[in-house]
């Protein structure tokens, strides 16, 4: 780009440019700059106490300036690639057809991580489903060894932008609670199936842990969000019809993708019993995973997590077919 402010409609030489989709993909990630500033102001401060630092540019990279010609700015450009790449999730999410495909994927995906990233002797067990007429399921994934076992509930489904962006916006994040809560309440339902032997399957002494995997960490899970997620998994179990109290059996815990990568590896390095049982105690079980990994386990022990899948990720991007090689020596 060579001005930091383009006119609209863009014109770009030798590429034709379709103007109505081109404003419709405008009109999800651009606002207005008045708006920008009114949304800054309006977040900067939550109860006067505890300020935050909101960038509106998250969701709307794009600024849109009307003074005679209008015109459109990019001031981060970060934040317009993750909005056209890890932001398209908050678009492609409200259609249902998305929703179901990609949440199988990202099961399996997780499957794939704990095999990968596991040598240890584990009994691993995928989703079983007892009973035709009613059919009951069991949590997505369970990892166990001889002392203790973890019920692994898999759920593609981030907080949306409004209570990530807004933290003046109780009702949005009350909302998302909600939804975690479900998860959680799901996740009770499938841990208490498997206690009374549903699927014949053995299970350790201590086996009252719950991890909630997500694509990222819900970081709207502070520690006094936990008491209203308590409270909702609790009326989330009544309507379902179940004893409330069953919550108090289990431990939750939530880890995005990349969290539970880091927790695999210091599992399988240290023990499952060891990292999953001080990663539930009261010191730590509000923490979030990474840095509850990173903080008591990287650097101990020679423990260095690496990138799970590190060779398949070169093989994607090698580009040295693509090089002429007197260029790539010059290189």
């Amino acid at each position: 780009m060579d001005a930091i402010f383009i006119n609209w409609p863009p014109k770009v030489n030798g590429v034709k440019l379709d103007i109505r989709i081109l404003a419709k993909i405008f009109a999800k990630i651009s606002m207005d700059i008045q708006d920008h500033r009114s949304m800054g102001r309006k977040h900067s401060l939550v109860d006067n106490t505890e300020k935050f630092r909101i960038s509106t540019f998250v969701s709307k990279p794009i600024t849109v300036i009307k003074i005679g010609e209008p015109e459109i700015w990019c001031p981060f450009v970060g934040h317009l690639i993750r909005r056209l790449t890890y932001g398209l999730y908050y678009d492609l999410i409200e259609h249902d057809q998305f929703k179901n495909y990609i949440g199988y994927a990202f099961e399996q995906y997780i499957g794939n991580v704990i095999t990968a990233a596991s040598s240890r002797p584990w009994y691993i067990y995928k989703e079983a489903v007892s009973g035709r007429k009613k059919p009951k399921s069991s949590a997505d994934w369970l990892v166990a060894d001889a002392d203790v076992a973890l019920f692994i509930e898999c759920k593609f489904r981030r907080p949306l932008l409004d209570s990530k962006t807004e933290p003046t916006n109780e009702a949005a994040i009350r909302r998302d609670l909600g939804v975690y809560a479900s998860f959680v309440a799901q996740a009770i339902i499938a841990a208490e199936r498997e206690h009374a032997g549903l699927f014949d399957r053995d299970l350790p002494p201590d086996s009252r842990y719950i991890m909630i995997v997500t694509p990222e960490d819900w970081h709207i899970l502070s520690s006094a969000k936990h008491i209203e997620v308590d409270e909702m998994c609790a009326q989330e179990l009544e309507l379902k019809g179940c004893d409330r109290k069953i919550a108090e059996n289990y431990i939750v815990l939530n880890a995005g993708a990349k969290s539970f990568e880091l927790f695999v590896q210091a599992a399988n390095h240290f023990g499952l019993s060891e990292v999953l049982k001080t990663h539930a105690s009261e010191n730590h079980r509000n923490d979030f995973t990474s840095g509850f990994v990173v903080n008591n386990y990287v650097g101990v022990d020679g423990f260095e997590p690496k990138s799970i899948w590190r060779s398949e990720f070169d093989k994607v991007f090698d580009l040295s077919g693509l090089i002429d090689r007197d260029v790539a020596t010059d290189i």
